[in-house]
């Protein structure tokens, strides 16, 4: 009997560790997720390529089967379900599905990045003390020389509070389709669409331009953009010059401007962090284009710097059509600017990039520097600082009233340096959060947990 029961415990130990093994093998995530509802890229990533870091989950009656060959931890059948972490995964088509995630990888992941965080803390921090010695060493400048720096910003911002958000477009340009972004960082979507209403018509004239058609980028999934009033594309080319049609391209950015106050409702929810693709549009668009007449030109305004940047950058050189980006002014965490750089870079010839940051906020910036410039006049010491422009040596100021100081220019790539440390740690910021939030099991309501498991 004594030999038996042990035969029957060496069965029971091999069919616990085969089928722990096969459920290693088969729960594996699938390598078409691109990614994860409320996680960063980078957590995705780490929990996505780690072998043992996930399990994908089922149904409430296969913990208890499973239970039958492999001994869990007592008291609880179900020791799975309660120490590991739920997280929600979204696939290329749209679908989801729910992985359990080993609170030990994301422990370890988030004690990395406490580390990294804390090395960028202290890098900072030595490069301020450096900047604050350079400063000591350097002699302040004279009132005259900020009065004329701030008079020159001033004049600047007031020349920009006209700035139009759609630049000129080449004249061979037959269609022209507009991408326009609607995300909850995107705060002046409002704005965008009532520019749009007013430049076009002028823009696509001067070009003789006949047609227009109209994209909406969001970050969202279809359903949840369509219950925030996002309207669908406008595929069909619209001749502008058609009174009656162009009437339903304005309608269409009514509407879409209309979407903004429940699309910043969303801020900082989970549905909210997803990632703007402009890859499957911009594929669509190009072999629209390639199969026939020719002549199309994209204007792409958005906010946030694409996450598909790579398979855009491709289709891109692959087309002959012009880009146009307006890079708006918004609530993104990350610098647009390097990203989009690259799209119109890989563009045909013509193609350009500027930045929009609104008339409100030109006509507060000028504000600022108006009020600044009159206690620069205003100052005592300016007779006396413009008595001292000729100084002798090192340090002293030159003929044109700027300061000579070879240690302002090291001064100057280390503010440089310290703005990438200050996104760094921005960054690594918002990873402890997100893993946090794991941990904690509120990354994702429960309710989007049962509709993914549901498969709605």
């Amino acid at each position: 009997k004594a030999q038996r029961r042990r035969h029957k415990g060496r069965l029971a130990q091999h069919a616990g560790r085969v089928c722990t093994c096969a459920i290693r093998n088969t729960m594996a995530p699938s390598a078409q997720l691109n990614e994860g509802v409320g996680l960063t890229p980078r957590l995705f990533k780490a929990l996505v390529q780690s072998p043992t870091a996930t399990m994908q989950a089922h149904v409430a009656a296969y913990v208890p089967t499973i239970g039958q060959h492999v001994q869990s931890v007592a008291p609880s059948k179900q020791v799975m379900a309660q120490y590991w972490c739920p997280i929600v995964l979204e696939q290329g088509d749209g679908r989801r599905q729910v992985l359990h995630v080993d609170p030990l990888a994301v422990r370890q992941f988030r004690r990395v990045l406490a580390k990294e965080l804390k090395h960028v803390q202290e890098k900072r921090q030595r490069m301020l003390r450096r900047i604050q010695d350079i400063r000591g060493g350097v002699p302040p400048t004279s009132a005259k020389t900020l009065a004329t720096r701030v008079g020159r910003e001033l004049a600047n911002a007031e020349v920009r509070i006209g700035q139009p958000l759609v630049q000129s477009l080449p004249p061979a340009a037959r269609v022209l389709h507009v991408l326009v972004e609607a995300s909850p960082q995107m705060v002046q979507l409002d704005l965008v669409c009532r520019r749009l209403a007013e430049e076009l018509p002028g823009v696509l004239e001067q070009a003789d331009c006949q047609y227009v058609t109209f994209t909406p980028l969001t970050t969202l999934k279809k359903v949840a953009a369509a219950s925030d009033g996002v309207p669908a594309a406008l595929e069909e080319p619209i001749n502008w010059a058609d009174a009656e049609a162009w009437e339903s391209a304005e309608a269409w950015l009514g509407e879409l401007a209309a979407a903004k106050g429940a699309l910043l409702a969303r801020r900082g929810s989970a549905s909210a962090s997803g990632s703007l693709r402009v890859a499957p549009s911009l594929r669509r668009l190009a072999t629209a284009d390639a199969l026939g007449p020719g002549g199309g030109a994209l204007l792409l305004v958005a906010c946030n710097p694409p996450a598909d940047v790579e398979g855009a950058v491709e289709l891109l050189r692959r087309s002959d059509m012009v880009l146009q980006v307006a890079g708006v002014f918004g609530a993104s965490p990350e610098d647009p600017e390097p990203v989009m750089e690259r799209l119109v870079d890989a563009a045909a010839p013509g193609s350009a990039l500027h930045l929009f940051f609104g008339p409100e906020y030109w006509r507060r910036f000028a504000a600022l520097q108006r009020r600044r410039l009159a206690t620069l006049r205003e100052d005592e010491g300016v007779a006396e600082a413009a008595a001292l422009a000729g100084g002798e040596g090192a340090g002293a100021e030159d003929e044109g009233g700027e300061i000579v100081e070879p240690k302002v220019l090291e001064m100057r790539l280390i503010e440089r340096i310290m703005r990438e440390c200050y996104v760094e740690e921005q960054r690594c910021e918002q990873e402890l959060v997100c893993a946090s939030k794991v941990l904690d099991r509120t990354l994702v309501a429960p309710e989007d947990i049962q509709a993914a498991m549901r498969g709605v």
